[in-house]
């Protein structure tokens, strides 16, 4: 799994299985390994979870919340958030990579 698969399933967890895998943390070294704090007895289910997520129809620009504005260029600032929130799905994440790597499991 590459970067932007990494940073991917990285959003995907901590936006649709916080609650629901009672995550405490997420950590590791990018792109080479992901580790989670989940609630007692909850490692049983990630599999299952994340298989799920992939089959719903998420799209990179629902991993980006409304309120977030993630400026990496130096002129970021002066573009309007909606555009940077498109363009931010758009260069950095890949909802269709993260299918295809998962289906490899």
């Amino acid at each position: 799994m590459g970067t932007i698969a990494y940073n991917t399933l990285e959003r995907l967890l901590n936006n649709f299985c916080r609650e629901s895998l009672e995550i405490k943390s997420i950590g590791g070294n990018n792109p080479y390994f992901i580790t989670l704090k989940l609630g007692k007895g909850k490692f049983e289910q990630l599999e299952a979870e994340i298989l799920s997520l992939c089959e719903q129809r998420i799209i990179n620009e629902h991993l980006v919340a409304d309120a977030e504005a993630p400026e990496i260029q130096k002129y970021d600032k002066f573009i309007p958030f909606p555009l940077l929130r498109k363009a931010f799905a758009a260069d950095y994440l890949n909802m269709e990579e993260v299918r295809q790597q998962v289906a490899l499991w």
